[in-house]
């Protein structure tokens, strides 16, 4: 989240962890199962993938 605001230039509502904190029984996303089962290897970390994805969406206009 704090990557997100960085990118967008504002202060976001909640720090990673308090989002952590608030979603840790629901829902997160690991990739280690698909790692080990599949051999799965992400072409991006997640800060890239992120950063990609805003620069696409800024690139195309919808930001």
């Amino acid at each position: 989240m704090e990557l997100v605001g960085k990118l967008f230039g504002f202060r976001p509502p909640f720090k990673h962890d308090t989002i952590d904190w608030m979603t840790k029984k629901l829902w997160y996303s690991d990739v280690s199962k698909a790692r080990k089962v599949l051999k799965y290897v992400p072409k991006f970390s997640l800060d890239e993938g992120i950063k990609k994805t805003v620069d696409y969406y800024k690139k195309k206009g919808y930001l």
